[in-house]
């Protein structure tokens, strides 16, 4: 009976290694990769009374992995904030794209961001009136907060 109840508990426990790894990691490439490995460890421990297999007690995990673990882990959320950098870019720029066509102006435009994730700097490539590049200036700089200093025309 004893042994029934290690088996539970090995399997539980290894389950929730699992569970806990898979919800730090955003969805993406390395969380894929992160769960077939934890499908062949939870496959392990599951078969491990029929194939007669040692697995260790994971409770006692070596630093080596542990440390794997966090670098891992580490990856992820670096992976997880260069995406959302890219998002709130894009989102950025699809505004101002907005606003310009909405003044009928053919630009592009670059935003550049802080670590942080806020918006710094903006350059514009297109050649619109004055008075179109003002208002732009204007509406980026009320609505975005990115200073007129930090907002360059090319093109």
């Amino acid at each position: 009976m004893q042994a029934l109840g290690r088996y539970v508990l090995t399997l539980t426990t290894s389950a929730m290694i699992c569970g806990i790894l898979l919800s730090l990691l955003p969805k993406g490439r390395t969380r894929t990769i992160l769960q077939a490995v934890c499908g062949i460890f939870l496959a392990a421990s599951a078969l491990s009374p029929v194939l007669d297999l040692s697995i260790p007690d994971v409770s006692a995990l070596p630093s080596e992995y542990l440390l794997a673990g966090e670098a891992f882990a580490q990856t992820g959320e670096e992976e997880a904030r260069r995406e959302t950098h890219q998002r709130i870019k894009q989102g950025l720029e699809a505004y101002i794209l907005d606003k310009a066509e909405a003044y009928q102006a053919q630009i592009t435009a670059d935003v550049s961001l802080t670590p942080d994730g806020l918006p710094e700097s903006v350059t514009y490539t297109g050649a619109p009136s004055d008075e179109i590049r003002q208002l732009l200036e204007n509406m980026v700089t009320e609505d975005l907060g990115i200073p007129k200093e930090n907002q360059r025309w090319s093109g």
